[in-house]
């Protein structure tokens, strides 16, 4: 029987927030970067202060780069037990324009079409849960050839991000801080 099938809907959301977070810097963040301030990086008080908003789920994003700011967008999924993990590495931001926002009816065709106004790119890159030995390991990006397969290192568990060792690198701190009373960065109430 299906465990999730078994469980409240409470022990459900527990699962999630102890699997998935979102990593977006806060206010004490970016005002201690180099830069003091980030126009690019957007959220807005409105989204963030609704109570259906996962604020549970946020972490302070700090970059590995002392005092620099991140741009990238990255998905990393990791197996519990057994499965492939993968990562999204791309372009797109998590709004509307980039991943559409209603269905809407083509004046030329008729048919039904998702409304995305930008153009955005990405790449899923798959990752062997263990070495084989036709896998080989990138320390250095300059002895990349495509026409290999990368495998990581095997992964101290799930809880981590290991599996991606050698293969993506991790820009961020992980595993990121709780937020606690602190708010992101919202880009339109700088001082």
């Amino acid at each position: 029987m299906d465990k999730a099938a078994n469980c409240s809907l409470e022990e459900y959301y527990q699962s999630v927030r102890r699997g998935f977070h979102i990593y977006f810097p806060t206010r004490e963040t970016v005002t201690a970067s180099t830069a003091g301030y980030a126009g690019t990086i957007c959220i807005q008080s409105k989204y963030y202060e609704n109570p259906k908003f996962p604020r549970l789920l946020m972490r302070d994003c700090q970059s590995v780069r002392r005092g620099v700011l991140m741009h990238n967008k990255m998905i990393f999924v990791r197996p519990k037990s057994k499965g492939r993990a993968w990562a999204y590495v791309g372009s797109a931001n998590c709004s509307e324009s980039a991943w559409g926002n209603k269905l809407v009816i083509d004046k030329t065709t008729k048919q039904p079409k998702l409304n995305c106004r930008n153009w955005e790119c990405g790449v899923l890159i798959p990752v062997e849960s263990k070495v084989r030995s036709v896998g080989y390991k990138v320390d250095d990006t300059s002895k990349f050839e495509p026409s290999k397969t990368y495998m990581p290192e095997e992964s101290s568990g799930a809880s981590d991000l290991d599996v991606f060792k050698g293969i993506i690198p991790i820009p961020m701190h992980f595993p990121g801080e709780d937020y606690g009373a602190r708010k992101p960065w919202y880009f339109l109430e700088h001082e």
